[in-house]
Order: C-alpha cells, then sequence, then structure tokens
C-alpha cells in the first residue's frame, strides 16, 4: 500500500484514508472495487482469478455485487485443509478398497523379502547357475506324502537369460531310475496350456548331500488347488470355503482330461494327480506341478500302464473331492468314498455321476482318458 493506494494484481486502486478498504460488501467503494478487479485485462475481458473463483464457488458470472463475481470468501479453502464432501460412490469406494489391497501386498512382500533372504549356496559349481534363491514354501522335516520324499521349493534366478524359475529340490537323493532318466527328454518336449513347464533335472551337493534339483516355469501369485478349494481361507471375513459348483467341476474336468491326454499320448504317466501339486493361476487355470519327479525316482516300463490308470483313479477321487468339499476321499478309505458318491448322486447331474464312478470303478480292460473327451 502506498499513499492511498493499494496494490491489487500490478493495478493500484485507491483506498480510504486510513488505509483500509471498508464495507466490501454494499458501499460504492465496493462496487468500484469489483468493477476495476474485472477490468484488469481490459474491458469486457474476464478476469482468470475471478472464474477460478466462480468455479470453486459455483457462483453465477452475471453477478457484481462482490470482487469475486457473489462468491463468499470464507468458502474458498486452502489446498492443505480440504473439506469433507461425505461418502464417496461405490465406484470410488471399490477402486480404493482395490487401492488398499494392493499397497498391503506389496508391504507383505516386501516382509517376507526380509523374513527369507537369499539362501544360495556359497560353494555351489553347478554348471546350471542360480542365484538369488527364495524358498516359496515352509521346510517340512517330513517326506512328502505325494512326492515320497523330503522336499523344498525355491524361486531362483538363472544367470543364463535372468528370468526366474521354480526349483523343486528332493533331498538325499543318490539313486534314481534310469528307465525315468531317460523320459527326461519326453518331459521337457511337452508343451501345454494346463501342465507346468519341465526344463531341466541335474544334481547338486552345494547343501550339504546329494540332491536332485528340478527346474520349472515360474508362475508368480499362484495358488495349489489345495488352498484354493480345502485349506481356510486366509481372508477373516471368508473362513469358510464355499461348495464348488457343477459347472467349475467340468471346467476342470476339461483341463485335467486335456493335460492327461497329452502326458499319456508322449508314453509318459503323471502319477501325482493331487490337489498340493495342481497349481491355480488367474481365475480358474489349472496345471499340473512338478512332472517327471516319481518318473525319475522310480519309473519304470514295465509298471506305466498301471500308472495310467492310477491317474484316471486319482482323476475320480480328485473331482469326488472337489464336489463334496472335502479331503476325505483322498484318504483312500472304501466306505468314505462310497458315501462321498452318494452324495453326488444326489446333489449333482447324473452325467457327473456317471463320469466319477467311471473313474472310481476298476476295469478288466482298462480305462482310456480318450473315452472321457
Amino acid at each position: 500500500m502506498h499513499n492511498g493506494h493499494l496494490n491489487v494484481n500490478g493495478v493500484w486502486l485507491p483506498t480510504s484514508v486510513n488505509g483500509n478498504i471498508n464495507n466490501v460488501n454494499g458501499s460504492d467503494q465496493a462496487g468500484s472495487f469489483a468493477q476495476q478487479i474485472r477490468n484488469v485485462n481490459g474491458a469486457g475481458t474476464p478476469n482468470p482469478l475471478v472464474q477460478q473463483a466462480q468455479q470453486l464457488a459455483g457462483s453465477p458470472s452475471s453477478s457484481r455485487d462482490s470482487p469475486y463475481g457473489g462468491a463468499q470468501v470464507s468458502s474458498i479453502k486452502s489446498p492443505h485443509r480440504v473439506a469433507n464432501f461425505g461418502p464417496r460412490p461405490n465406484g470410488r469406494r471399490r477402486y480404493d478398497e482395490r487401492f488398499a489391497r494392493l499397497i498391503n501386498a506389496k508391504v507383505n512382500r516386501d516382509n517376507l523379502f526380509l523374513a527369507f533372504p537369499d539362501i544360495t549356496p556359497t560353494n555351489s559349481a553347478s554348471k546350471e547357475s542360480y542365484h538369488s534363491l527364495y524358498p516359496l514354501e515352509q521346510l517340512l522335516e517330513s517326506k512328502s506324502q505325494t512326492l515320497l520324499a523330503q522336499t523344498s521349493t525355491f524361486r531362483a534366478t538363472r544367470v543364463e537369460d535372468g528370468l526366474n524359475y521354480c526349483l523343486k529340490r528332493i533331498h538325499g537323493c543318490r539313486n534314481y531310475s534310469q528307465d525315468g532318466f531317460k523320459n527326461l527328454t519326453r518331459w521337457q518336449s511337452i508343451r501345454h496350456a494346463n501342465i507346468v513347464t519341465f526344463h531341466t533335472a541335474f544334481t547338486i551337493k552345494a547343501f550339504g548331500d546329494s540332491s536332485i534339483m528340478f527346474v520349472y516355469d515360474y508362475h508368480p501369485t499362484s495358488e495349489t488347488l489345495m488352498q484354493r478349494h480345502f485349506l481356510p481361507s486366509a481372508n477373516p471375513w471368508k473362513q469358510k470355503r464355499q461348495p464348488v459348483t457343477e459347472p467349475v467341476v467340468w471346467n476342470y474336468i476339461v483341463q485335467l482330461t486335456s493335460a492327461l491326454r497329452t502326458i499319456h499320448s508322449s508314453n509318459l504317466a503323471y502319477r501325482q494327480l493331487f490337489p498340493t501339486n495342481i497349481l491355480v493361476t488367474g481365475k480358474a487355470r489349472l496345471r499340473l506341478n512338478y512332472s517327471a519327479v516319481l518318473d525319475m525316482m522310480s519309473g519304470s516300463k514295465e509298471e506305466l500302464q498301471r500308472h495310467k490308470q492310477d491317474d484316471l483313479f486319482h482323476l475320480g477321487r480328485l473331482l469326488l473331492a472337489l464336489c463334496c468339499n472335502s479331503t476325505q476321499p483322498f484318504q483312500g478309505d472304501v466306505q468314505v468314498i462310497n458315501q462321498c458318491a452318494e452324495l453326488v448322486r444326489k446333489s449333482f447331474s447324473a452325467d457327473l455321476f456317471k463320469l466319477i464312478s467311471y473313474l472310481l470303478k476298476p476295469s478288466s480292460t482298462g480305462k482310456s482318458v480318450d473315452a472321457l473327451m
């Protein structure tokens, strides 16, 4: 302020004797002040400051009673103290919830990374160089009931291409099947949408014993079929799993039979069709995991046909367990299997019951996966 004038946006405006603008809301001096503010950029040219104030206040541009075109000065909030405009629409709230879940997932991944540091053996001299080993599951002291050996699973980065792979280690495996070793080339040649790709296998002594390491494609954010349908949910609001609907069961049947058909047509047998060895990626994509492990450890040409029949029987038990939402059919009790089959007969369609009965009943001539397609 200088000599009774006030500098507003580069323009000197007259004030009262004491240097203050009086009667802003009603006097003639206020109207003159508003007129000069509007004419800062020239006659008839709107002032961008006035337009911004009008947009914030939502007032019409025709008002000429105030230097802000009718806006109340108290309604213009500081950007650091934004008013609460009430609850957001449902769409925005769902977006915020999804964003919060993403943030929590990132925090959980960071915590897991700190909890499981790099455990790559320092004395590893294998020709298949992998580094940054990261455990994907808790190490069990006992043998795996499905793979019949003590195992551990890692995510590792390969030096040659910099990609992540899934490494399945079989602890203390000194002997392996020669027939199964010859089948590794067949397993490597299989490329199927419902089978986790197997790349190679090698022996390693860097862990202090003679272990066999199987290398597969790595599928992040996947879960096993056991985790998806049988184990309690990690969500505290959904502890109990919902029963599987029949369309989902038929979807699984198409995928699993397609994978088994590819394996059997290559003169191989999967031999481990259990929910802990089946990955679920995305919404409902199934992938048979850990192929070639049992074939490498105890495979033989003489028992190939029996192993193929076992694959179909295990498929029937898996479908029965999904329909009953229970793991009891995997225990092998004939009475329990018959009770579950009766439940399927009452609750599901006749076609599904007929298919499961065909898979579970022994056949003198032998069953074929082609008969299911």
